[in-house]
């Protein structure tokens, strides 16, 4: 097994502090990023830009590097990583991704859009050379959906209803939907050479492209989200500059519900149930928490289920 916890460089996490490294060897500041690992100190040789970094949260979503004349994206990236790992492990059977926070948000939509992913799955194919790819993502502060649809929550958090929002509506930009993406998604869309065309044959290609990117996601992915992760401006929850945050429910909790009733309501309208249900874990006693979350989802053959009778709310 080969562990790999790739991190997305901020200009923060390049700043040099003000005291010296060597003063500075024991303060947790230094030591810990926010996603918890220890980075590698700089130096006075060391150039920032040697490496490439994001505006905070730009990574999460295919969006370039900040680098002069590096616009490589983060999805892209991402991309290179993992084919480099198999191009030195040909003989691997399975690629699995954790991620959680903003890592959730990261993989709710690398999952579904990898370009890689897809390339990998389509030279993969034969029983003796296939390859399994599986990812869990959790408790992210938002998350994507595949049509403009969003759920109404009432004071108790409850879905009362659903509401559909015009495509080219702030609730449905990019990375919350599809109006605007960047580059790489939308090249994504339109470079998949082994999506069926016989498959849905009422659809235009457009509906084609977005059925195929939602089997990809349900066959990749989990859903998980701690029970207690559920309060109005919890633990860093991005409340975001407009609608788009607000559309999507005022919790963590909430979000992951809805997009988990919206996965269920795009396979049984579309008629593709036989692909892998919508799955999600709803870890109880726990809150805005990676290790508990990890920890509790151990081991992996354990958590291929559906959610906890989560019946439709309409």
């Amino acid at each position: 097994m080969l562990v790999i916890a790739p991190q997305f460089l901020a200009p923060a996490d390049l700043r040099k502090p003000k005291k010296s490294w060597n003063d500075m060897e024991d303060n947790e500041s230094l030591q810990r990023t926010h996603s918890g690992f220890k980075v590698q100190k700089l130096t006075d040789k060391v150039n920032p830009d040697d490496f490439l970094r994001w505006r905070y949260n730009d990574w999460r979503g295919a969006e370039p590097a900040l680098n002069e004349g590096a616009p490589i994206d983060s999805f892209t990236a991402m991309d290179s990583l993992i084919e480099s790992i198999l191009k030195l492990t040909p003989n691997a059977q399975t690629i699995e991704f954790r991620g959680n926070s903003e890592g959730g948000q990261f993989m709710n939509r690398y999952l579904a859009y990898s370009k890689a992913l897809n390339r990998i799955e389509l030279d993969r194919t034969d029983n003796e050379n296939k390859i399994k790819i599986r990812g869990i993502f959790s408790n992210p502060g938002t998350v994507h959906y595949f049509t403009p649809l969003r759920p109404v929550f009432d004071k108790n958090g409850k879905i009362v209803r659903w509401k559909e929002y015009a495509f080219e509506s702030p609730e449905n930009m990019w990375p919350f939907g599809l109006y605007d993406p960047p580059p790489y998604i939308s090249e994504s869309l339109n470079e998949w050479p082994h999506r069926d065309p016989k498959a849905y044959p009422n659809k235009n290609a457009y509906e084609d492209t977005l059925l195929f990117a939602v089997r990809n996601f349900l066959r990749r992915s989990i859903l998980a989200i701690g029970r207690n992760d559920d309060v109005v401006g919890g633990f860093h929850l991005p409340k975001g500059p407009g609608p788009a945050y607000a559309a999507q429910g005022n919790t963590r909790y909430q979000r992951m519900k809805g997009l988990f009733y919206f996965l269920h309501d795009i396979v049984r309208k579309n008629n593709i149930e036989n692909t892998f249900p919508p799955r999600m874990l709803i870890i109880e006693n726990v809150e805005h928490n990676a290790r508990e979350v990890f920890l509790i989802t151990e081991p992996y053959s354990d958590i291929i289920r559906e959610a906890e009778s989560l019946e439709m709310p309409l």
